[in-house]
């Protein structure tokens, strides 16, 4: 996956309100359209994103 402004939004969301489902609710999306997004730009940059595990441990 291309890095894209939604791309960018999401992972500026999650950052800003600390969790997925924060984040989703902000950009009025569901929590796994936020998991999607950024598995697909963990698997086309070959890079694990840090905050994915941050927010996995609460």
């Amino acid at each position: 996956m291309k890095l894209t402004l939604e791309a960018l939004q999401v992972l500026d969301a999650i950052e800003q309100h600390g969790s997925f489902a924060a984040a989703a609710e902000a950009l009025f999306k569901v929590p796994s359209a936020l998991t999607y997004t950024v598995q697909k730009l963990e698997q086309g940059l070959a890079w694990p994103s840090t905050t994915a595990a941050a927010t996995a441990r609460g």
